[in-house]
């Protein structure tokens, strides 16, 4: 409820770049959950974002520039590791709140599925996990990894608790992040059905 309020005035401001287009993303969605069943409902953001963007295509508002200008396949940017007092003074205390969302997560998890994560797999083997994901993220020049307790909401809606979804979703994640042409196309995706999906 914090992190959603918080966003309010940034979804607002999004809004405001088209604020036709962001009701329709938004009425999209809100119609779909309340009117939608099964697999259906639960691709509700999906369907509204994707609306919501061809929406934005029929009127013109969508960028096709960053697309058509967009490497087939792209390479990220890795920076190698260099040591820095002021940047770990920063980032370290950060862990301590990576920690305390981690052991949330763990425990309502554990709640959602009906099972005590606590015990098994066991909290020292998913921080190891957490810590370890971190640490590889920090060798590839990228910041603090956190498990999103948003993720807990995706398995209380679709009550799918298989582990290995979130394995193939990762590789397909990953996969998809070196093809330039999708990742040109979220980034088209306007503001305004940012904001009426945020919203």
């Amino acid at each position: 409820i914090v992190i959603g309020l918080s966003l309010v005035p940034s979804a607002i401001n999004n809004i405001k770049t088209n604020i036709l287009v962001a009701l329709l993303t938004l009425g999209i969605s809100l119609a779909i959950t309340f009117l939608g069943k099964g697999f259906l409902k639960q691709c509700g953001i999906l369907i509204a974002v994707i609306s919501g963007y061809l929406i934005s295509l029929a009127l013109g508002v969508v960028d096709t520039s960053i697309i058509t200008n967009a490497q087939p396949l792209f390479i990220p940017e890795l920076a190698l590791p260099k040591f820095s007092l002021s940047a770990i003074m920063i980032i370290a205390p950060l862990s301590l709140c990576s920690i305390c969302e981690h052991v949330g997560d763990i425990v309502t998890n554990g709640t959602v599925v009906g099972k005590d994560f606590i015990k098994d797999p066991g909290l020292n083997r998913t921080l190891l996990g957490d810590g370890l994901a971190t640490l590889v993220a920090g060798l590839l020049g990228s910041v603090p990894n956190t498990s999103y307790g948003e993720n807990t909401s995706v398995l209380a809606i679709t009550k799918n608790y298989d582990p290995s979804i979130l394995r193939r979703t990762a590789i397909m994640a990953i996969v998809l992040s070196f093809i330039g042409v999708f990742g040109a196309t979220i980034q088209s995706v306007p503001a305004c059905v940012i904001g009426g999906i945020s919203l």
